[in-house]
């Protein structure tokens, strides 16, 4: 079964068939949220979803969103969010995180949203984060998202280095997270910038150029990942572990099918690169780093099982994790 969700969970109902062909999202009535208890969701300590597009235009090397969510962008109409999240808050609902591949993939989208809800009133009842892209944030998106209720954005910045950007796909530059990072100060959005380090032709002298551009960014937070899992049909998937063939040094255990977990570490950063990268930021309680036992690096970026966050969530604590970790600290 594929497609659309809305199409494909009808079609399973009467054991029908579809073509997999996108449906007008912007046509739809806003979703009934009424089938699973949302308000348990959230004190239970999670953000209630919602989605504003589907889909993504996106040229990452190493991402499967556009495989399984498709590479172009499908918008929903902004007064049915905003309907949608209206219908929410009056369940008991107010943090929320966006589930769109990145919020702002079509600014004036976006911007059209932010002006649905906070037309409605919601923009003071409700608080609510979003994942997004570094380029295409205009500042005038970062005020609109805060009058709209918005405290936080995760960016996938992912590098620095112009010559890393361009291998791993990304079309952004140092200049547009700089860009990204000062409005949202000027609107009061606080910033989370994940970076992921380890794609080939990665040295030590790119990684710590990229530690130290980050502590100059000044983020409220930041998350680094060492290696990429690889995904088939994506160009990095492809080229690592080429389908029928050896995969490349640094890719152990890789299976044809990459159904496993299969990560790629360029070899060339050395076998001791995990503590290296701690030891650059153990010191820096901005950073989010899963470095190896007794190195001194903060281990609260994996949220499974993370007895501060939990602890927190139970006092009361709600919104994006990294929100609520680096609030603690």
């Amino acid at each position: 079964m594929r497609g659309e969700g809305e199409a494909a969970i009808v079609a399973l109902a009467l054991r029908r068939r579809i073509s997999g062909a996108p449906i007008d999202l912007s046509s739809l009535p806003p979703p009934r949220r009424a089938f699973v208890d949302n308000r348990r969701y959230l004190k239970e300590g999670a953000q209630v979803g919602f989605e504003t597009s589907r889909g993504c235009d996106g040229t990452c090397a190493y991402c499967a969103d556009p495989l399984s969510k498709g590479c172009g962008v499908r918008r929903r109409s902004p007064q049915s969010v905003a309907a949608e999240l209206e219908s929410l808050v009056r369940a008991g609902v107010d943090v929320f995180h966006t589930c769109d591949s990145e919020f702002n993939a079509d600014p004036a989208h976006a911007l059209a949203v932010c002006g649905a809800i906070a037309g409605r009133g919601l923009g003071g009842k409700i608080r609510w984060y979003a994942y997004c892209r570094p380029d295409r944030f205009p500042d005038g998106l970062a005020a609109a998202m805060r009058t709209a209720g918005c405290v936080g954005v995760d960016f996938g910045a992912d590098h620095v280095d112009p010559g890393m950007l361009a291998r791993l796909g990304r079309t952004h530059r140092e200049a547009d997270i700089r860009a990204a990072r000062a409005a949202c100060r000027r609107a009061g959005l606080a910033v989370m910038l994940d970076m992921l380090f380890g794609a080939p032709g990665e040295t030590r002298k790119t990684v710590e150029g990229a530690v130290e551009a980050l502590r100059g960014l000044d983020p409220e937070a930041a998350g680094i990942a060492l290696g990429l899992r690889l995904y088939r049909g994506t160009p990095l998937g492809n080229e690592l572990a080429p389908p029928g063939g050896p995969p490349r040094p640094g890719v152990p255990g890789a299976t044809d099918d990459l159904l496993q977990p299969a990560f790629f570490v360029e070899p060339a950063l050395g076998r001791d690169i995990e503590a290296h990268l701690a030891s650059l930021v153990a010191s820096d309680k901005r950073f989010f780093y899963l470095g190896p036992a007794g190195s001194g690096a903060i281990a609260s970026y994996n949220y499974n099982e993370n007895d501060p966050l939990d602890r927190a969530i139970a006092a009361g604590a709600r919104g994006a994790y990294w929100d609520i970790l680096r609030s603690l600290r």
